[in-house]
C-alpha cells in the first residue's frame, strides 16, 4: 500500500514537470528544431519554423497556425533596417567588418526575407533556404572583398558538399563562390577570400547552395562573413 501511494505521488508530481519540457514531435505546421537556434531568442520567445506561413524565427507566441506568422513587432520598430555602418581604418591599412546584416529568404517566398544573425543555408529536394548578407560601407571605402573566417572555437557544421554560390544581391550578377565541405573537421583557425566586390556604402550579398547539402555557422566579431575595405 505504501509503496502504490509512493508511486502514486511521483506521477503527480512529474506530470507538470513533463508537460513543460519542449517537444521534438513533427507534425504538419512545424519542423523540428536544434538546440542552437533556440538560444537565438531572447526571454519570453522561442524558436520556431513553420510550413502554414513560412514563418522562421523567434516569437513570443505559437506562430504556426496563424496565417501572417509571428505577430511580435520587430525589435527596431522605426523600420530602419539598414546594418550599422563600417568606419574607416588608419591611411594605408585595411579593415575587416564581420556581422553583417543577415535575412533569411525561404524558397520560393522571397518577398518576405526573415531577419537571421547566423549564416545557415540549406537545399534538398523539398525545401530550399537562402540568405542575404549586407554591410553599410562609407562612402571612402576602396579596395573591396569579400570572404569568411573561422577560429579556433566555433560552432560550425557542414555536410561534404557544402558549396556557397555568392552573388550580387542588386544585379544577380555571380561573384564567386566558397566551399565549406570539411571545414568544421578541420582544426585551427582560417580565413578564405571568396570575391573581390565593387566598393559602395551598401554591400548585399545573396548565398545560396549550389547542390542538395546545409552548412551552419554562428557568426559573431570574429567568426563568418566580412568585408574587407581600405579608405
Amino acid at each position: 500500500m505504501l509503496f502504490r501511494a509512493s508511486a502514486l505521488c511521483m506521477a503527480l508530481i512529474s506530470l507538470p514537470l513533463a508537460a513543460a519540457l519542449p517537444t521534438t514531435t513533427t507534425d504538419h505546421s512545424r519542423m523540428s528544431l536544434s538546440s542552437r537556434d533556440d538560444t537565438q531568442c531572447e526571454a519570453g520567445k522561442a524558436f520556431y519554423v513553420c510550413n502554414l506561413n513560412n514563418f522562421r524565427g523567434c516569437c513570443s507566441v505559437d506562430p504556426c497556425a496563424l496565417q501572417d506568422g509571428c505577430p511580435d513587432k520587430p525589435d527596431n520598430d522605426d523600420g530602419d533596417t539598414k546594418p550599422t555602418p563600417g568606419s574607416c581604418p588608419k591611411k594605408g591599412e585595411k579593415t575587416r567588418l564581420f556581422q553583417p546584416q543577415m535575412q533569411t529568404l525561404i524558397l520560393p517566398d522571397t518577398d518576405k526575407p526573415i531577419p537571421a544573425q547566423n549564416f545557415d543555408l540549406i537545399k534538398s529536394n523539398t525545401t530550399e533556404r537562402q540568405q542575404i548578407a549586407s554591410w553599410a560601407l562609407p562612402a571612402e571605402a576602396k579596395d573591396c572583398s569579400v570572404g569568411w573566417s573561422i577560429p579556433e572555437k566555433r560552432n560550425f557544421s557542414a555536410g561534404h558538399t557544402a558549396r556557397v554560390s555568392v552573388h550580387d544581391n542588386d544585379d544577380n550578377e555571380r561573384l564567386g563562390g566558397a566551399d565549406f565541405s570539411f571545414w568544421p573537421e578541420t582544426p585551427g583557425p582560417r580565413s578564405n577570400l571568396v570575391a573581390a566586390v565593387d566598393c559602395k556604402e551598401s554591400v548585399s550579398l545573396r548565398l545560396a547552395m549550389e547542390l542538395n547539402d546545409q552548412v551552419f555557422l554562428e557568426q559573431n566579431e570574429e567568426t563568418g562573413w566580412w568585408v574587407e575595405y581600405s579608405c
